[in-house]
C-alpha cells in the first residue's frame, strides 16, 4: 500500500520533496497497451491555468474549477484493417469519446522505444489528418528536462476541403510539483508536467488557403497513474481567408481526486479501476474521507464475493492498491471499496 496523498502539515514540504519523488514515464510503465481505458471528468474554470510555471518543485495553484457534467472515457484498441489502410504505420488507436481518434505507432522494447503519430480525426473540427511524416510525442524514458522536436507532414480533410500540412511535433517535460487546487481542496505531489504542442501550417485547395492548427497538451502525471491525473487542451485553428480563428480549452481530471467535498460526497469512495478490461490483477486508485477500517470485495454478477482484501486503519487521503485476479474466471466483476461511514463501486471486465 503507498499513501500518496499529503496531509494539510505536510503540504507544507511538498515543494522540498516534489523533484526528488518526480516519476519517470517510461515504456514499461507508460506506453498504452491494447485494452487500456481511463477515465477524466470535465472541469469548468473561471480562472487561467499556470501554464507559464515552469522548473523544478514548483506549485501550480489551479483556482475557481469545478467538475462538469462531461466525463470522457479513453481507451486503447487494435486497429482494424482498414485503419491501417488510412493509417499506414498504426498498431494501437487511442479513442478519446465519439468519433475522436489518434492513430498511434509503438516501436521498440522496454526501457527504450517511441510513440508516435501516424493520424487523427477531431470531431469538434470534422478534420482527419494523415500523417506521411509521423510525429514522435515520446521516447522513452521522460522524466524532467527532456526535449523532443520532431517534424512532421501529411494530407488534411475537412468535408469538402482538402490539401497538405507540415511543421513541428514539439514535446518537453518542463516542470515537476505539486498540483494546488482550489487553495488546498485538493493537493496532489510529486507530479511531473509534459507538455506536447502540434503546429501545423495548412495548405488547402492547392495553395490558395493557408492557415494554421496548433494544439497544446499539458499533461501532468504521478508515479501511482499510468495515465495523466490532470490534463489541459488548447485547439486554436486560424485560417484568415475564411475568417476563421477559433481557439477552444478543455480541462480534465481524474475522478479520484476530489475539488471540494459536500455531504453528498463525503459519503461515497470516489475510485478508478485500471486496466480495465483486465486478465490477472487490477490497480485502484482512491481517495478516502474517513479514517477506518476498509475492505475491498470483488463480487460476480451473483453478488458472491470471490475475493476480499482487508485496507486497516487507514488515514483520509489518496490510495493506490494493486489486488490479484488470478485465478477468477473471465466475465464481469465489481469491485466495492468500503467502510463503516462510506463505500463506492465500480465494475470491471476480466478477459
Amino acid at each position: 500500500m503507498k499513501k500518496i496523498y499529503l496531509t494539510l502539515l505536510s503540504a507544507v514540504f511538498a515543494g522540498q520533496l516534489a523533484h526528488a519523488q518526480a516519476p519517470t514515464l517510461t515504456k514499461a510503465g507508460n506506453d498504452p497497451v491494447i485494452g487500456d481505458s481511463y477515465t477524466q471528468n470535465g472541469l469548468d474554470t473561471s480562472n487561467a491555468m499556470p501554464n507559464s510555471t515552469t522548473g523544478t518543485s514548483v506549485t501550480w495553484n489551479i483556482s475557481g474549477v469545478s467538475v462538469n457534467t462531461v466525463v470522457t472515457v479513453t481507451t486503447y484498441s487494435t486497429p482494424s484493417s482498414g485503419d491501417i489502410s488510412s493509417y499506414p504505420g498504426t498498431t494501437i488507436v487511442m479513442n478519446s469519446g465519439g468519433s475522436n481518434n489518434t492513430y498511434l505507432k509503438q516501436s521498440g522494447t522496454a526501457p527504450s522505444g517511441t510513440l508516435e503519430v501516424e493520424g487523427m480525426y477531431v470531431s469538434s473540427l470534422g478534420a482527419s489528418m494523415t500523417f506521411t511524416n509521423s510525429g514522435v510525442i515520446a521516447q522513452y524514458p521522460i522524466s524532467m528536462g527532456y526535449s523532443m522536436t520532431d517534424p512532421i507532414a501529411g494530407s488534411v480533410s475537412a468535408g469538402t476541403v482538402s490539401g497538405t500540412f507540415s511543421g513541428d511535433m514539439i514535446t518537453h517535460a518542463d516542470g515537476t510539483g505539486t498540483l494546488n487546487f482550489n487553495s488546498g481542496t485538493a493537493i496532489v505531489p510529486n507530479c511531473l508536467r509534459v507538455v506536447t504542442t502540434m503546429t501545423a501550417n495548412l495548405s488547402l485547395l492547392g495553395g490558395l488557403v493557408t492557415g494554421t492548427l496548433q494544439q497544446d497538451m499539458y499533461n501532468y502525471f504521478t508515479s501511482s497513474s499510468k495515465y495523466p491525473v490532470f490534463t489541459v487542451q488548447y485547439t486554436h485553428v486560424v485560417i484568415p481567408a475564411a475568417s476563421v480563428d477559433q481557439l477552444t480549452a478543455t480541462a480534465a481530471i481524474q475522478p479520484s481526486i476530489v475539488l471540494g467535498i459536500n455531504e453528498q460526497s463525503a459519503k461515497n469512495v470516489n475510485f478508478t479501476a485500471y486496466p480495465n478490461p483486465t486478465s490477472d490483477n487490477v490497480s485502484l486508485h482512491f481517495v478516502l474521507t474517513n479514517t477506518e477500517n476498509y475492505t475491498v470485495e470483488i463480487n460476480n454478477t451473483l453478488g458472491q464475493t470471490v475475493k476480499t482484501v482487508s485496507l486497516n486503519n487507514l488515514q483520509p487521503g489518496m490510495y493506490n492498491e494493486n489486488i490479484d485476479l488470478t485465478g477468477l474466471n473471465k466475465g464481469i466483476y465489481f469491485v466495492k471499496v468500503k467502510g463503516t461511514h462510506a463505500e463506492g463501486v465500480q465494475k470491471i471486465l476480466v478477459q
